[in-house]
């Protein structure tokens, strides 16, 4: 992992924030995308 700093053009508000990663198949069964990719919860 490498942290990054993202600039939005609209704050998240209420929404989720997910890791792309995880909608591969094959690295949703990961230890990593246990959560399902959540990476941030409001």
């Amino acid at each position: 992992m490498v942290p990054i700093t993202v600039h939005l053009q609209s704050p998240v508000g209420q929404r989720q924030l997910f890791d792309a990663a995880c909608l591969d198949a094959e690295t949703l069964a990961t230890a990593f995308c246990v959560d399902g990719g959540v990476r941030w919860r409001p």
